[in-house]
C-alpha cells in the first residue's frame, strides 16, 4: 500500500470540524490522533461514518479547551466525551485497562499520556491504526499490511483478547463478512474455541452484530468459515443449515438473508429465534413474510402472480424468488418461470395496486348505505380489493361502488 496515497485519501475524507479539533488539541500541547474505524475505512477507500479521536487530554482538559462547543458526557467513566461540531466527534483519553471479569467491559481504566499504551489495548491490528495531519499514520502492529493482505489479526494474544470481551468474536466475524478480512490461523482458532462466550452478550448486541455481518459483501465466505458462531447465536439452526456460501448470491438485505438461513428450519423456529434475540417487530415481520413467500409454490400464471403480489410488494416477491433459487436449486426452472412472469407483468404495467391504493374506503361505502358500521366494512373492502386483483373490477370509485351494488343484489 502506498502510504502517501493512503494518507491523501484520509486527508480528502476528513471533515473540517475534525481537523480543527485535533489541531486545537495539538496546539494546546496534547498529543491527538484519529483512531480505529475511521482510519481503517479511509485506507480501504471507504467513507468513514465516524471520526473518533484519542488524545492525551483528560476529560476535564477537553471540557476546558472546547468550552465553546456543546459537549455530551457519553462515556465519561471510560474517558469519552462527545463534541458537537459540524458532526459529533467522540474524544477519548488515552488509557490502559484492567481485567475484564464480566467478559465484556474492563473493571477499571486508567488514563494515560501514551498513545502506544492506548493502541496496544485494542482488539485487531486494523483497528489499532492512528493518524493525524501533523504526525501521519501510526502503525505499531502491522495493521496497514494486514489491510493490504485482507487479514484480520488480533493485537497480542487472540485468546486473551477474546476472553476479555466476547463481543470481539462477533466483531471479527463482521469484519470478515463486511470487509473480506479473513482471520489468520491463531485468531480464527480462538474465535472457534471461545464461541461459547457469546452467551455473555446481550440479545440486542448479538442481533445488531449479526444484522451487520449477514448483510456483508463477504457474508457467504465468513459464515461458511464460522458456522459454529451462527449456531451459537441461533442454537435451533444446529443440523439445519443451508449452504452458507450461497448467502452472497442474495441481496445484502439482512431480512432476506435471514429468511434463507432458516429455510430448512421452519417458520416457527425462525420466529422463536428472532424473538430470543429481540429483533425488532419490523425485522421479524419482513423476514417471516419472505420466508413464507419463498416456501410457497411460485405462481405459474398471470392471475396467480397478481394474487401473490396482493400480499407482498414486487421487490419482496423478487427477494422470495432469490431465496428459493438458492435454497432449492432443483426447482430452479419453476422459479425462473415465475421471475419471468413477474417481469412480464411489470413490463405490461399489469401489477395490482397496493391494498392502500384501493379507490374507495369505508366512509364511501357507509355514506351510500352499502354497509353497516363494524366488521362488514372490512369484509366489503377485502372483497373489492380481491375483485381488482382478479381483474373483475377496475380500481376506480365509480366502478367499485357499482360492482359492490351488483354483488349485493345477487
Amino acid at each position: 500500500m502506498d502510504l502517501r496515497k493512503a494518507e491523501k485519501r484520509i486527508e480528502n475524507e476528513l471533515p473540517a470540524g475534525g481537523r480543527e479539533i485535533v489541531s486545537r488539541l495539538e496546539r494546546a500541547g496534547f498529543c491527538a490522533f484519529f483512531v480505529g474505524g475511521c482510519v481503517r475505512d479511509a485506507l480501504l477507500g471507504l467513507s468513514p461514518a465516524d471520526w473518533d479521536v484519542a488524545s492525551a487530554a483528560r476529560p476535564e482538559e477537553v471540557r476546558s479547551l472546547f468550552s465553546d462547543l456543546p459537549i455530551l458526557s457519553t462515556g465519561l467513566r471510560h474517558g469519552t466525551l462527545t463534541l458537537l461540531s459540524d458532526r459529533p466527534y467522540e474524544i477519548t483519553t488515552f488509557r490502559t485497562e484492567g481485567a475484564y471479569s464480566d467478559g465484556r467491559r474492563p473493571d477499571r481504566v486508567a488514563f494515560s499520556r501514551s498513545p502506544e499504551e492506548d493502541l496496544s489495548r485494542r482488539d485487531f491490528t486494523v483497528n489499532a491504526l492512528a493518524w493525524s495531519p501533523e504526525r501521519g499514520i501510526v502503525d505499531l502492529f502491522g495493521g496497514v499490511a494486514d489491510l493490504e493482505g485482507r487479514v484480520l489479526r488480533c493485537v497480542g494474544d487472540p485468546g486473551k483478547r477474546f476472553s476479555e470481551d466476547s463481543l470481539r468474536i462477533l466483531r471479527g466475524l463482521r469484519f470478515y463478512a463486511v470487509y473480506g478480512l479473513a482471520p489468520e490461523a491463531a485468531t480464527a482458532a480462538a474465535m472457534h474455541a471461545l464461541a461459547s462466550g457469546l452467551d455473555r452478550l446481550s440479545a440486542e448486541r448479538k442481533a445488531k452484530e449479526f444484522s451487520l455481518a449477514v448483510a456483508g459483501r463477504f457474508a457467504g465466505e465468513a459464515f461458511a468459515a464460522f458456522p459454529d458462531l451462527l449456531i451459537a447465536l441461533f442454537p435451533a439452526l444446529a443440523g439445519r443449515l443451508p449452504d452458507l456460501t450461497l448467502l452472497s448470491r442474495l441481496d445484502p438485505s439482512p431480512e432476506e438473508r435471514t429468511a434463507f438461513l432458516f429455510f430448512l428450519a421452519g417458520e416457527e423456529v425462525l420466529a422463536a429465534s428472532l424473538d430470543d434475540l429481540r429483533f425488532s417487530r419490523r425485522f421479524s415481520a419482513r423476514a417471516s413474510l419472505l420466508f413464507r413467500a419463498a416456501r410457497s409454490v411460485p405462481p405459474s400464471d398471470r392471475l396467480g402472480m397478481r394474487r401473490f403480489l396482493a400480499v407482498l410488494s414486487p421487490g419482496d416477491a423478487e427477494a422470495a424468488f432469490r431465496i428459493r433459487l438458492a435454497a432449492l436449486p432443483a426447482e430452479a426452472a419453476e422459479t425462473d418461470r415465475a421471475i419471468a412472469l413477474l417481469a412480464s407483468l411489470r413490463a405490461g404495467n399489469d401489477l395490482p395496486p397496493r391494498r392502500e391504493e384501493l379507490a374507495v374506503d369505508g366512509s364511501a361505502l357507509l355514506s351510500r348505505g352499502l354497509v353497516r358500521e363494524g366488521p362488514e366494512v372490512g369484509r366489503a373492502l377485502d372483497l373489492l380489493y380481491r375483485a381488482v386483483v382478479d381483474g373483475k373490477a377496475e380500481n376506480g370509485e365509480k366502478a367499485l361502488l357499482a360492482y359492490y351494488e351488483r354483488r349485493r343484489e345477487l
